[in-house]
């Protein structure tokens, strides 16, 4: 009995062992399957990381790709708007050049006129005098003309008086 103990026991064991090592085995498979489904999950998430990675790349390039274009457009904006204030200080310049131009002118128009003025002014004066030369001889004239008149009527036994505005006017004895 004792064999038959010995030997249950041994077959106990036996099977205990066997059972022990298919239990391992299916631990091992187990282990292995969940070590296959751990790495697939990890290649998966590293994967995915680098999608992610790849994704917050581009979105960051295309970021500063709209930036470089904004500051491009904004450069742009400014080197116009300088452009057209250059242009328009040119333009004020110009303007503020041919008004000096035009001021010129006037003042030379102006001396022009006034140097012409100052010889229509003589030439008046000239007239002038020369019109009081013809007054005045035509004044001496008739005084030498009544002289002679009277200086005849003298003679000849007249009197002359003097009327208004110096007409000569001849009595008769």
């Amino acid at each position: 009995m004792m064999l038959r103990t010995c030997l249950l026991l041994g077959w106990v064991l036996c099977s205990a062992v066997a059972q022990a090592q298919a239990l391992q085995q299916q631990i091992d498979a187990v282990a292995a399957v969940q070590a296959r489904e751990q790495a697939t999950r990890q290649e998966w998430l590293r994967e995915q990381a680098a999608r992610q990675e790849r994704a917050a790349a581009q979105q960051r390039a295309a970021e500063a790709a709209r930036e470089r274009a904004s500051a491009a457009e904004a450069k742009a904006g400014q080197e116009e708007a300088a452009a057209d204030k250059r242009r328009e200080q040119q333009f004020e310049d110009r303007v503020r050049e041919l008004a000096i131009r035009e001021k010129e002118l006037e003042l030379k128009q102006l001396e022009a006129r006034t140097k012409r003025e100052d010889e229509y002014i003589d030439q008046d004066l000239a007239r002038q005098r020369a019109a009081t030369d013809v007054v005045q001889s035509q004044a001496d004239g008739n005084r030498q003309v009544s002289s002679g008149i009277r200086t005849f009527l003298q003679g000849a036994g007249g009197t002359t008086t003097q009327v208004e505005h110096g007409e000569t006017r001849i009595d008769s004895r």
